[in-house]
């Protein structure tokens, strides 16, 4: 048997928030527009219990549609809020708050700007690494580590595309590519990024026909890339379908070599059908990490 599904998901950022309840008919809209692997919620400022109020408010509505919900920091409000995980800018604050996620949720790692910051994220334990997010100009400490801390201007995009390429092919841990625009998600698919991350621009930015930010995700797949899926590896002789239909990580690994950890054999255009060399357009390994929601963000 063969089915197929998109190796590529994405990840929505949200404006910064105050009260979430009029953005929530939007936000409900766009997740039904696509295959959304996760939202990233962007707080705007407030005392801690109106944060852990609005970050459950949006999350009791993103989670019942089996996409994850991380914090734009915040890592102390993740467990109270009952949040899937967090986004950390920077290495040091991403190890600073890896004791408050792990083992049970997810730690994402942004404002890498070197290959070697996001190597340090990588093996500190991060569960994917973003690159080409906007960004602030670091501190001078944080620019030694090759680091910056959020903000409003973003690297080039060749270097997001190159970055993308080098990590996809050599890396396990799934990497997030980060559109400014529509026109960017193309380039960024192409490089086997696992998750495209759509930002607040599509909240903004006039869209057809006045559908707003679902229009904008929907816009979106058709540049993604798609997996023909064998309900049996040739490699390791498992039911991979299986594993993928139970949308979570197999009960029983035994002899799949980096369990839960699953190969690619071939790689399809979304649009197209037009067959990719997994070297050249795709990664290799198609990833699902351990994480207590496996089945939302990384499914």
């Amino acid at each position: 048997m063969v089915t197929s599904r998109p190796t590529q998901r994405l990840y929505l950022f949200t404006p910064p928030l105050g009260d979430p309840t009029a953005f929530l008919p939007d936000l409900d809209a766009a997740l039904g527009a696509g295959d959304i692997a996760a939202v990233l919620l962007r707080l705007a400022p407030a005392d801690e219990g109106t944060l852990i109020a609005r970050a459950k408010t949006v999350a009791a509505a993103v989670q019942r549609r089996d996409v994850a919900v991380l914090l734009d920091g915040h890592a102390d409000l993740v467990a109270r809020s009952g949040a899937d995980g967090a986004h950390l800018t920077g290495v040091d604050a991403f190890a600073a708050a890896l004791a408050l996620l792990k083992p049970e949720r997810i730690a994402g790692a942004g404002g890498l700007r070197s290959r070697h910051a996001a190597m340090l994220a990588g093996e500190t334990g991060a569960d994917y690494v973003m690159f080409g997010e906007p960004f602030a100009p670091p501190s001078r400490a944080a620019a030694d580590k090759g680091e910056d801390n959020g903000g409003s201007r973003r690297p080039p995009l060749e270097e997001t595309l190159d970055r993308l390429e080098w990590w996809a092919h050599l890396v396990e841990i799934p990497c997030v590519g980060y559109a400014a625009s529509l026109d960017e998600v193309a380039a960024l698919a192409q490089t086997g990024a696992d998750f495209i991350a759509l930002g607040d621009w599509i909240w903004t930015e006039p869209q057809d026909a006045g559908k707003g930010a679902a229009a904008a995700v929907a816009a979106a797949v058709p540049s993604l890339f798609t997996v023909k899926i064998h309900d049996v590896n040739p490699f390791s002789k498992l039911p991979l379908f299986r594993m993928f239909a139970d949308a979570g990580v197999p009960t029983s690994c035994a002899g799949a070599a980096g369990c839960p950890r699953l190969k690619l054999y071939s790689s399809y255009h979304h649009e197209t059908g037009e067959e990719t060399s997994p070297k050249s357009k795709m990664k290799n390994p198609l990833f699902i990490s351990v994480v207590a929601n496996p089945n939302r963000m990384f499914g």
